[in-house]
């Protein structure tokens, strides 16, 4: 896991699209409205967008973030927000590499992140019951569901604790 940089965008969006096509063939919601947004964030210079790699092509991002500032994560109560704390958005694999455990190396890696930073939780949001399912497999716990503008969604927790061998720095085989 690395911090993406500039040159990541087309790579990122790319995948993200790839992964839209799968996820509509199902009927589900995609990212491919968000596609150019999640890219341009490998630009940002706060830089929370972490992209991994497989022959040297990106087969998979999260963004981290921390709550506080002016854009509070959605969804969660005041004493969630004051516990330190990362929450992951737009977890993304590349579809031409399922079967490797890639949003599972992602997940185990920002839980172990989580934990050599000090915080105690990893949060996220979701809005498929599959997604809940395999954050469920993952050790995320559903902490509440709440209805927005675009459906329902749930909110899940994580206990951050490290991991042997999460570390940014680990490099993966990653093969069929």
């Amino acid at each position: 896991m690395r911090l993406a940089v500039t040159g990541d965008a087309d790579s990122v969006e790319q995948m993200v699209l790839r992964r839209s096509v799968w996820l509509e063939a199902r009927g589900m919601r995609s990212w491919r409205e968000s596609a150019e947004y999640l890219a341009a964030s490998a630009s940002e210079a706060a830089g929370n967008l972490w992209v991994v790699e497989a022959d040297a092509c990106i087969v998979g991002c999260v963004a981290v973030e921390e709550a506080g500032g002016d854009d509070p994560p959605w969804g969660w109560t005041a004493a969630e927000l004051a516990e330190p704390a990362h929450y992951l958005y737009s977890l993304v694999t590349d579809p031409t590499r399922s079967g490797l455990g890639l949003g599972g190396i992602i997940l185990l890696w920002a839980v172990g992140r989580a934990a050599r930073q000090g915080r105690g939780w990893v949060r996220l949001t979701c809005e498929h019951p599959n997604l809940v399912r395999y954050y469920r497999a993952k050790g995320f716990h559903p902490v509440r569901s709440l209805s927005g503008v675009d459906g329902e969604f749930c909110l899940l927790a994580r206990r951050a604790e490290e991991i042997p061998g999460s570390s940014s720095s680990r490099s993966f085989t990653l093969s069929r």
